[in-house]
């Protein structure tokens, strides 16, 4: 079963940087690094993940892919936080990992060196206490003069257009595949 999503344009994190498909990749990389133990009981609602695909010609345009398709699919896949990759892996740590391989052998690749030493830097005070490495690590928006975070895949295209940039939306639309 293969769910195609395309993030608006104009979504971005809170530091102006745009929300990409590898931010999206990166974070299903970080969920599958068995290294982040809070991760753990999040694991099981993509349990029929098999990997992921960017679209070359779109750097906002993915594809899920799972290997069976399950009631709750869409909406397991959908709710997912989406991190930063230039914030939470600025030394492209968890490049060299393809998602599949994390997903297959994620408890064997543990053992490795660079994902024990992201998990150790994505777990490490600053990242839990600094404002400096919080940013760009949330949306935030404005509805009805209440402060709220919203996930990033409110900033997937449903049909017509919301600015993420200006981050005031009137409505969080429904993710749809």
């Amino acid at each position: 079963m293969a769910y195609t999503f395309e993030l608006f344009e104009d979504a971005t994190f809170s530091d102006g940087h745009p929300v990409t498909a590898e931010d999206v990749v990166f974070s299903l990389k970080l969920l599958f690094n068995y290294n982040v133990q809070e991760s753990t009981p999040h694991r099981a609602s993509f349990a029929t993940l098999a990997d992921a695909q960017i679209d070359p010609s779109n750097k906002r345009k993915f594809t899920l892919l799972t290997n069976d398709k399950h009631i709750h699919g869409e909406d397991a896949l959908a709710g997912v936080n989406v991190y930063p990759r230039h914030i939470f892996d600025p030394n492209g740590l968890l490049d060299k990992y393809t998602l599949a391989d994390l997903i297959a052998n994620g408890e064997t690749l543990a053992a490795n060196e660079d994902l024990k030493a992201h998990a150790d830097m994505y777990l490490s005070a600053p990242f839990s206490r600094d404002p400096a490495k919080l940013i760009g690590a949330t949306l935030m928006c404005c509805a009805n003069g209440k402060m709220a975070s919203i996930s990033p895949w409110h900033a997937i295209k449903i049909g017509g257009p919301i600015s993420m940039s200006k981050l005031i939306p009137t409505s969080l639309p429904a993710l749809t595949a």
